[in-house]
């Protein structure tokens, strides 16, 4: 199911329903409707509640302007299943008995929806073949995935056990450099592939098996999560972070973790406020990540 977000401007003293249309109806359903609420069943099955707006002058009866011709925004969310089809917006006018008007009106508008299918990517390319973690620069690439809504963005993903982080996210470049985290079970690489509408489909995974990482890479790390930091590109970050802290770990380099976090301690705070309210959602994962691998880290 799939919640559907309606923005719409109608007049004052309207009721408005929101329909979907069935060809296959044609005595039409009863529904369990809001008292003094009077819809067409011809319309459809109904998808949402039932929303009556009434004018100024039947809310405060002795203004002397007449606001009847206002304009007024609102929104309805109904739920239905993704599909191809047609939905109907159903408007009911009805006047005031203030006013002792019994003139009625009924207009609906229909719109017609289209399944986006998402893109499909074809699988990584990674060179070389075998290399060691942390030191061997990567290159990670796919080919071109063919979907008319354009530009598609290519996000290139790294899984190394329970943990999985970005590599780098592209609008319409196909490839990455870099280095990878160690795991004696291997490291999965894959790319997601989303449109310009937000459909997006993932490849399938590529392990590749490298050899562990040496204790004489931490001070290139460090140096290039200081850079990172400074820039607020706190994706980047967190690949080092994570990388750094995953293959230490793996390859049995205490040292190397203590160094690497002891650094991370004293460099994740000075990030500026700007740079963490900007960036909350991936400032948060980050941090529960480094958590989950180093439960002292954040102690």
């Amino acid at each position: 199911m799939k919640n559907v977000l309606i923005l719409f401007t109608i007049p004052y003293n309207y009721t408005l329903t929101y329909n979907k249309n069935t060809l296959e109806t044609s005595n039409g359903k009863r529904q369990h409707l809001l008292p003094n609420t009077w819809v067409l069943y011809i319309h459809g099955e109904l998808l949402s509640d039932t929303l009556t707006i009434f004018s100024l002058e039947e809310q405060f009866l002795s203004e002397l302007a007449d606001f009847t011709n206002d304009t007024e925004k609102h929104h309805i969310i109904a739920n239905l299943t993704a599909g191809a089809g047609r939905a109907r917006f159903v408007a009911q006018c009805g006047c005031s008995m203030t006013f002792d008007c019994s003139t009625l009106g009924v207009v609906y508008a229909d719109i017609l929806f289209e399944v986006n299918d998402s893109p499909k990517p074809k699988d990584v390319i990674i060179s070389p073949s075998a290399g060691i973690a942390l030191d061997t620069v990567f290159r990670i690439s796919t080919i071109a995935t063919i979907d008319p809504d354009f530009p598609l963005r290519y996000t290139f993903y790294c899984g190394v056990e329970f943990t999985s982080f970005i590599l780098a996210s592209y609008s319409d470049h196909r490839a990455v450099e870099t280095y990878l985290p160690y795991a004696e079970s291997g490291t999965k690489v894959w790319v997601e592939v989303c449109d310009a509408l937000g459909a997006c489909s993932i490849s399938r995974n590529h392990t590749i098996f490298l050899s562990p990482g040496s204790e004489r890479t931490v001070n290139t790390l460090i140096t290039d999560a200081s850079a990172h930091a400074r820039r607020c590109e706190l994706d980047s970050l967190r690949r080092v972070a994570l990388s750094a802290i995953i293959t230490y770990s793996n390859s049995k380099i205490p040292a190397a973790v203590t160094k690497f976090s002891s650094y991370l301690r004293g460099e994740i705070p000075k990030l500026t406020k700007v740079c963490i309210d900007q960036n909350r959602e991936k400032y948060e994962n980050m941090l529960l990540q480094l958590k989950n691998l180093d439960q002292d880290l954040w102690r």
